[in-house]
């Protein structure tokens, strides 16, 4: 709750060209390592040479962490977690992220 807080409080947006591939991965990388000995997986699946975007790298950092986080504490058991981005073919943008029960994914 407290990571919600201070991205809701954060309000100097700083863009910078970004390479979410990389923001993604280090994000599950860190969770991955907090939920070692749960019996959750944390992973992702990053499609190849996605280009860079425009956008502030540390808000999408924090919100990318609540949202992981928030999927990891709603398992209850085992499970996992994965987030997975990618260019959806002539559909805009795609994002899914997946977990116990059931996936979520949507398009634009």
């Amino acid at each position: 709750m407290r990571g919600l807080l201070d991205f809701a409080r954060q309000s100097r947006v700083v863009k910078a060209l970004t390479d979410l591939g990389t923001l993604i991965r280090e994000v599950v990388a860190n969770l991955s390592l907090k939920a070692e000995g749960t019996g959750i997986t944390v992973s992702c699946e990053i499609q190849d040479e996605l280009p860079q975007l425009m956008l502030d790298g540390e808000q999408i950092r924090q919100m990318l962490t609540n949202l992981v986080q928030n999927g990891v504490d709603s398992i209850q058991g085992e499970g996992e977690v994965t987030v997975s981005a990618g260019i959806a073919a002539s559909e805009g943008w795609s994002s899914c992220a997946s977990g116990t029960p059931a996936p979520a994914c949507r398009r634009r």
